[in-house]
């Protein structure tokens, strides 16, 4: 999709487009909806196969390790994980991010388990699914890639349509969508971009478009 919206705002640069392929373009490249956007799909399916691949295990004749590995409480756990990445890509903020419970329940009065990427699991819960607690660390993965990869492309749309809208004469808000904050024309360096997340101008999480000026009538 980045590049497709990149092909385009490479055209609307171009002197030499005609009005009639801006206005096609820019009946193409519409506000991305929250559907659009959404990764929840993505997860599930991820979901899906890591817990067949688990389930998968008990049947290749490994029944030496089976007692290490908890089957239900590892496929809970996973769920919750995939739960909290769901959450925090589809900006639900009333959640509670430890939904299944992953002990037995011989065990009622043990705290809860949750998972966080950069730390180790709890010790107890290694000790008590020591195969589990390593397929969880492999099979889970970062939801914050994928949590930048939308907030790129979801801005990356928004810079799009203004220098469409400002190749077609149009008014343009700069008025960033992520944030409170704006969308920065810098003339000199010939693009247009938002900070990022750090909040600072040309980082390395500067999010952009390169410009044409000219064209598109910023030298005014």
């Amino acid at each position: 999709m980045t590049a497709d919206m990149v092909t385009a705002n490479t055209i609307a640069n171009n002197a030499r487009a005609s009005q009639e392929s801006i206005e096609l373009l820019a009946g193409h490249f519409t506000p991305l909806t929250k559907e659009q956007l959404s990764l929840r799909n993505s997860v599930l399916f991820e979901y899906l196969l890591n817990r067949n691949n688990i389930s998968g295990l008990l049947g290749r004749g490994i029944t030496a390790k089976i007692r290490l590995l908890k089957k239900n409480s590892t496929l809970r756990f996973y769920r919750n994980v995939c739960d909290i990445g769901i959450n925090s890509l589809e900006d639900i903020d009333d959640f509670n991010d430890v939904r299944f419970r992953v002990w037995p329940s011989i065990y009622p009065d043990m705290e809860p388990v949750s998972f966080q990427a950069r730390r180790p699991l709890p010790l107890l819960y290694i000790f008590y699914n020591p195969v589990g607690s390593c397929i969880l660390r492999i099979r889970s993965f970062h939801y914050e890639s994928l949590l930048k990869r939308k907030t790129t492309v979801k801005i990356q749309g928004d810079l799009l349509r203004i220098v469409l809208n400002k190749r077609l004469g149009k008014d343009v808000s700069l008025k960033a969508c992520a944030s409170s904050d704006k969308y920065i024309i810098d003339v000199e360096n010939r693009k247009i971009f938002s900070p990022g997340p750090d909040g600072k101008a040309d980082t390395s999480d500067d999010i952009m478009l390169r410009i044409n000026p000219e064209v598109l009538g910023w030298r005014n």
